[in-house]
C-alpha cells in the first residue's frame, strides 16, 4: 500500500527543486566567468585608466589585438591586466571576449630617419627623473600626442637607452616593452661626470656647422649621452684642443667641452660684402632702376640734433633665419639714416628700417645699404650677412 503524500513532504521537494536549481545557475555562471576570463582590444587603441571611469588617470594604452586578462567586470567597465603587468580599467565595448589564451604582444616601434634629427646607438642604463615627481610617459613615436602613449612609469625606474637623437628624444626599453621618451626625463646611471679642461699647448682654429642651419651642442663629454653645456649658431669660431674618436675638445665662447667632428668645419666661412660704394641694387619696374635723384624720406632713428657723417654701421643679427627681423646699428647713434636691403642675387628686398626674413631668402646673403638723411651725411655699404638658415 503506497504512503500517503503530506504536505510536509511536497514543501520538502520543492525546497530541494530549488535548491538544485539555485546551485546549478551559481556553477553555470562560475564556468562562463572562467570561461571568458581573457579578451582581445579591438576598434584601436585602448586606453588603461587607474579607476572605472573617463576622467580616471590614464596608465597606458594599447594597440588593436592586444590580448588582456579580465579579473571582474563593473558598470560597463572591466578590471584587467595587460601584458605589462599594469592592472586597471577598460571600457568593456572595446574588448572582445572570444580570446581564452593570453600572449604577450610584441611593441616594435619604428625608429625614423628622419624630421627627428640623427639617431646615435647608445645602450646606457638609465633612470627615469621628473623635476615634479610625477610619472613619465613612453610613446610609440617621438612626438608628444594625445594618442600615443604606450606605458606611464614612476620616477627612478630603470630603463635601458638604446638610441638618442639630437632632437631631445631617447629609443628606451622597460622590462619588454619599447617605445620612445623625451630624453630630459632620463638619468644616465652608466655615465661617469666628466669635467673638460683644456690641455696645455696651442689649439686649432675652427667652426661649426651644420648642414641643416640648426644651432650645434657643447656636451660635457665626448659622447651623445652626456649632458648639453650650451648651443651655438653655425658659424661660430672655436678652438680645437684634442680629437677623440667622433669627438673633439673644443672651446666655445669661454665655453670648454665636447663637439661632434662632423659639426667641425676648419674652412673659415665666406660673406661676400659690397665693395662699391655707394651701390645701387636693380629695383622693381615700379621703381626707376638709375641711381635716385633724391634720397626717400625715412624717420631718424634719434632726436638728429648734431650735424656729421654716418662713421659706421652694422647688424643686429648676422646670422639670419626665416622669420627673424634684422636692424641697422649706426655710429653715432642719434643719426638720421635710409637704408636699401638687398640679395646677393640683386634682388630688392626693402627700404623699411628694419627687415624680416622670408623663405625665399633662404640661402641667399642679405646687404644693406646705409645712407645718412640730411643734415647727416656719409654712405656704409659693407653690411653683409651669413647665408639665410631655417631655424
Amino acid at each position: 500500500m503506497p504512503c500517503p503524500v503530506t504536505a510536509e513532504y511536497k514543501m520538502k521537494k520543492r525546497f530541494l527543486a530549488c535548491f538544485l536549481l539555485v546551485l546549478w545557475l551559481c556553477c553555470a555562471a562560475l564556468l562562463s566567468a572562467t570561461a571568458v576570463s581573457c579578451a582581445t582590444v579591438q576598434g584601436g587603441r585602448l586606453r588603461l585608466r587607474a579607476e572605472p571611469s573617463y576622467t580616471s588617470q590614464i596608465l597606458s594604452s594599447y594597440p588593436n589585438g592586444t590580448q588582456v586578462t579580465v579579473l571582474s567586470m563593473i558598470n560597463g567597465w572591466c578590471r584587467v591586466t595587460a601584458p605589462d603587468n599594469l592592472t586597471g580599467y577598460m571600457d568593456q565595448r572595446y574588448l572582445n571576449f572570444g580570446v581564452v589564451t593570453p600572449t604577450v604582444p610584441v611593441y616594435t616601434p619604428t625608429v625614423p630617419t628622419s624630421s627627428v634629427g640623427t639617431w646615435y646607438t647608445v645602450n646606457q642604463t638609465g633612470h627615469i627623473t621628473s623635476s615634479n615627481g610625477r610619472d613619465v610617459r613612453m610613446r610609440s613615436e617621438p612626438v608628444v600626442t594625445g594618442t600615443n602613449v604606450i606605458g606611464l612609469y614612476p620616477v627612478g625606474r630603470t630603463v635601458t637607452v638604446l638610441k638618442r637623437n639630437d632632437s631631445g628624444w631617447s629609443y628606451i626599453r622597460i622590462d619588454k616593452k619599447e617605445g620612445f621618451m623625451m630624453s630630459k626625463f632620463i638619468r644616465d646611471s652608466s655615465v661617469t661626470p666628466v669635467t673638460p679642461t683644456v690641455p696645455p699647448g696651442t689649439g686649432t682654429a675652427a667652426y661649426l656647422y651644420a648642414a641643416n642651419g640648426r644651432n650645434v651642442n657643447v656636451r660635457r663629454g665626448p659622447g651623445m649621452n652626456y649632458g648639453i653645456l650650451a648651443s651655438y649658431r653655425v658659424g661660430t669660431q672655436l678652438t680645437v684642443w684634442t680629437n677623440e674618436g667622433e669627438w673633439s675638445l673644443v672651446t666655445v665662447s669661454g665655453t670648454v667641452g665636447y663637439v661632434k667632428n662632423t659639426f667641425i668645419s676648419y674652412t673659415s666661412p665666406v660673406y661676400p660684402v659690397i665693395t662699391a660704394a655707394p651701390y645701387y641694387p636693380v629695383y622693381p619696374t615700379a621703381v626707376p632702376t638709375a641711381v635716385p635723384t633724391a634720397i626717400p624720406t625715412a624717420v631718424p632713428i634719434g632726436p638728429g640734433t648734431a650735424v656729421g657723417p654716418v662713421v659706421s654701421a652694422s647688424l643686429d643679427n648676422a646670422y639670419p633665419w626665416v622669420g627673424c627681423i634684422i636692424r641697422v646699428l649706426p655710429t653715432p647713434s642719434n643719426v638720421g639714416y635710409t637704408v636699401v636691403w638687398h640679395r646677393d642675387d640683386g634682388q630688392f628686398l626693402s627700404m623699411e628700417q628694419q627687415y624680416s626674413v622670408s623663405p625665399s631668402d633662404v640661402g641667399h646673403v642679405i646687404y644693406a645699404l646705409v645712407s645718412g638723411l640730411p643734415p647727416y651725411s656719409g654712405v656704409v655699404s659693407q653690411l653683409a650677412t651669413a647665408p639665410v638658415t631655417v631655424k
